[in-house]
């Protein structure tokens, strides 16, 4: 039966079974289709290629969070970052690309973009994912004052694969830098070398913490590119505390009271949220993906996020108890019958994890309510806070449709927040 409700969506409900198990009833949305790309004229700018993937983010998200469909076909987004990305100005976009690559040229485009339009929800797009890292010079002669670390914007952490076993052993070379003693001393700001640490941490730690696990690596006997498949455990609870700048700073001067603001280690924990899983090799493979849904305060405490599996048009319900199975990567000893002979052979596991994503455990507090406890005290900036609030909620309560036909940068705030 159908029923229809305006001109852009119509109501109908169904008893039929798609080639999956167990028939499905219940009710869906004929909405509008899947976003069409649109080709870009020969005279449009950086920006405007810029603003194209901008806009065809927003369309992507909110089609995944609102449509009823199985699936959303990316060509339109795939077309986009295909006229704007410098990835893809001598490779095709069907060929096999480096996934954290795509997602640091992403972050950029989005950031230009963003920035030329002046969205207001930049901070809350962007900034989850933002952290810095810090790039220290510490004296290790003498009473010399170190010079002021040097920062740059994090938006991933790459690490090493090759030798380590675990995420922790990749973290904590990232972070032991190099000591620069003999020949080789730091020449500081009073023109005197004296022997000295440089190494980076991570200076501010994001909200959404992206970690790139290497495994494309150079067979320096061949030169080749090679893909390496080598077991790298990782936790579904993080402490990144040790790979600061606060946590180095402690453990180093644990026995010196003050200096340093005493941070419950609850500040540094990660919550892990998703895999992305690369099954293959240097030159061609596949991706796909484990993610774990989001619950809501409404879901109430007792609940457990499910995990899921998506790959392409296929989604799954996934039991995070394999994580080490499909994810660790490593190799197997499998038992081999030939000519009626037995033997054990070691197989690589050729889909193994390629980049995680893990959500911060407590959330600080944005900046802009760091004036809250004075409204507080005053009620006509409470009656402004109030209604202001009323506002925003009415905003956010407009018809996603609308938001996606108008072309706006109104970015939903269940999906980055």
């Amino acid at each position: 039966s159908v029923s229809s409700s305006a001109n852009v969506v119509e109501r109908a409900t169904f008893n039929v079974h798609i080639g999956r198990p167990g028939l499905e009833t219940g009710e869906y949305s004929l909405l509008l289709p899947d976003p069409v790309p649109s080709m870009p004229l020969p005279s449009d700018s950086a920006q405007d290629k810029a603003r194209r993937v901008l806009e065809q983010v927003q369309r992507t998200f909110m089609y995944l969070q609102r449509s009823d469909k199985r699936f959303l076909d990316p060509r339109a987004l795939v077309d986009a970052c295909k006229h704007s990305m410098a990835m893809y100005e001598t490779n095709d976009v069907n060929d096999h690309n480096d996934a954290s690559e795509f997602i640091l040229q992403l972050h950029d485009k989005l950031d230009e973009s963003l920035k030329q339009s002046g969205c207001v929800q930049q901070r809350k797009m962007l900034n989850s994912v933002r952290g810095s890292l810090e790039y220290q010079t510490i004296p290790k002669e003498g009473n010399f004052p170190p010079p002021t670390p040097k920062s740059e914007e994090l938006c991933l952490v790459q690490l090493k694969v090759r030798g380590m076993d675990t995420i922790h052993d990749s973290l904590s070379a990232f972070v032991e830098g190099e000591l620069m003693d003999g020949d080789n001393k730091y020449e500081f700001e009073d023109g005197v070398k004296r022997a000295a640490l440089r190494r980076t941490c991570i200076g501010t730690l994001p909200n959404v913490l992206i970690l790139h696990l290497k495994r494309f690596d150079i067979d320096y006997s061949t030169f080749e590119t090679i893909k390496l498949n080598s077991r790298c455990e990782f936790p579904e609870r993080l402490n990144m505390k040790p790979y600061t700048r606060e946590g180095l700073a402690a453990m180093e001067n644990e026995n010196n009271e003050g200096g340093i603001d005493a941070l419950d280690d609850e500040d540094f924990m990660f919550e892990l949220r998703g895999v992305l899983v690369h099954a293959g090799v240097a030159q061609s493979g596949h991706y796909y993906s484990f993610i774990k849904e989001r619950l809501t305060e409404e879901d109430g405490p007792a609940k457990q996020g499910r995990w899921f599996r998506f790959d392409d048009d296929d989604v799954t319900e996934w039991d995070s108890r394999n994580l080490e199975r499909e994810c660790f990567g490593g190799s197997v000893t499998k038992t081999q019958l030939w000519h009626g002979v037995q033997s054990q052979v070691e197989h690589e596991l050729i889909a193994n994890a390629f980049m995680l994503f893990y959500d911060k455990v407590r959330i600080p507090p944005d900046a802009d309510d760091a004036n809250d406890d004075d409204n507080n005290n005053n009620p006509a900036a409470m009656a402004i806070v109030e209604e202001q609030a009323s506002e925003e909620k009415d905003a956010e309560e407009k018809d996603a449709s609308d938001l996606v036909l108008s072309g706006s940068e109104a970015f939903d705030a269940e999906v980055f927040t």
